[in-house]
């Protein structure tokens, strides 16, 4: 009998140590399947097979199965969640990349990890700039671009976005301040603009298109002063209407000649300057850009008054004003003020500046709570994520278990 009950104990033991090989054995063989089903494009029957291998205690950290799993994943996104700013896919191949870079990867899985990085931050930044120009949404396109550096650092920890960032800006300066520009009462995309523009000119002082972009909002603001001005006016109000006009005007003025003081031969700081100067009645400052912008083949249309390189419209030939200041007032008083404001327009500039600074603070609060809204929904999505993904850890495990069980009483 005890001899009957040790070769029964010696039996159970071999069993158990094939099932634990059967197992073993099982995961690579799974691991291939996957790999032959990513192949064949078809994803959803691999995800369920990858998913049961880097929950597997003999592959689980193995780098290669969860470098597998980021790209059987990859291609469920590029079919339904390429364009979403919010994707579970997507967070789903990144948990498994960084997975895949703590285990070390040897150099072909570290390769494939990083053309799979850099290809879901380029799409983080096409997001961010189709959000800008197609959806006109400043906040999700922010947080898009920073989802874009965020994962490009990843694959590149010294990377420097300097370029980038001028690029990025540049484009919400130029779309908010083409919106405000056709509508001068938009102070929201007024502000926006500012600040873009500002953070351009912080990074690189002397950015053309920033500076001139910027400029010829000032300009803008003038000639709406002008159109808005009602056709009899009292002399004090037109006045204070001049006053601000001449402002404008000089911090435009600023702006777009910093751009000429380092490049005279750029066309749209000559073709701008020359309407700038006609707004202040610097005529001679304005028949020289004239001259000189002829040279350079411009064609300035006085009766149109298309003074700037955006298409937007410049004023009238007259000083500020546009011509209904009455025929006994002074013909000389623009000129005086003109001078008068010489010594502020720095001053008015820094407030502008400073307004612009509160406002930066103000919508950098206001993007922190959208990001805090973000990241809350995230978590959330997460949270279901994870929950689906135990479900679908448990349904594998239970799955792999029987089909080892299947496989060992077959053998």
């Amino acid at each position: 009998m005890n001899k009957l009950c040790g070769i029964y104990k010696h039996l159970l033991l071999l069993g158990i140590v094939m099932l634990t090989a059967v197992g073993a054995f099982a995961q690579p063989e799974k691991f291939n399947r996957a790999n032959l089903l990513l192949r064949e494009k078809n994803a959803d029957l691999a995800v369920p097979t990858i998913d049961s291998v880097v929950v597997h205690p003999e592959t689980m950290n193995d780098a290669a199965s969860w470098t597998l799993r980021a790209f059987i994943y990859f291609e469920l996104y590029k079919r339904g969640e390429k364009y979403k700013l919010f994707s579970p896919i997507r967070d789903t191949i990144i948990r498994s990349i960084k997975r895949s870079y703590a285990l070390k990867p040897d150099e072909d899985n570290a390769g494939n990890n990083k053309k799979l990085v850099i290809n879901l931050s380029a799409g983080y930044f096409n997001l961010a700039r189709t959000l800008l120009q197609d959806s006109i949404d400043d906040v999700r396109s922010q947080i898009a671009y920073n989802k874009y550096k965020e994962l490009y650092m990843i694959v590149d920890t010294t990377a420097n976005f300097t370029a980038k960032d001028i690029e990025y800006y540049l484009a919400v300066g130029s779309v908010y301040s083409d919106i405000f520009i056709k509508d001068n009462k938009n102070v929201k995309a007024q502000n926006i603009a500012k600040v873009a523009l500002l953070k351009v000119l912080e990074i690189q002082d002397d950015n053309p298109a920033g500076n001139i972009t910027l400029g010829l909002m000032y300009y803008n603001q003038a000639v709406n002063l002008t159109r808005e001005m009602p056709y009899e006016v009292e002399l004090s109000q037109l006045d204070f209407v001049q006053e601000n006009i001449v402002k404008l005007a000089k911090q435009s003025e600023q702006f777009v000649y910093k751009v000429y003081s380092k490049d005279n031969k750029n066309l749209k700081a000559i073709e701008a300057l020359y309407y700038i100067y006609r707004m202040l009645n610097e005529m001679a400052k304005s028949d020289e850009f004239k001259k000189i912008g002829e040279q350079y083949g411009i064609k300035f249309n006085i009766e149109e008054k298309t003074g700037d390189t955006n298409g937007q419209t410049a004023p009238e030939n007259t000083p500020p004003g546009n011509g209904q200041a009455k025929e006994e007032k002074a013909p000389e008083k623009p000129k005086e003020e003109v001078k008068e404001e010489k010594p502020k327009s720095k001053e008015e500039l820094e407030k502008e500046q400073k307004a612009a600074a509160e406002k930066a603070r103000a919508d950098e609060k206001a993007a922190k709570e959208a990001d805090k809204k973000a990241k809350k929904d995230k978590k959330e999505q997460e949270e279901r994520e994870a929950k689906e993904a135990k479900e679908k850890e448990k349904k594998a495990k239970e799955e792999a278990k029987a089909k080892d069980t299947n496989d060992q009483n077959q053998k």
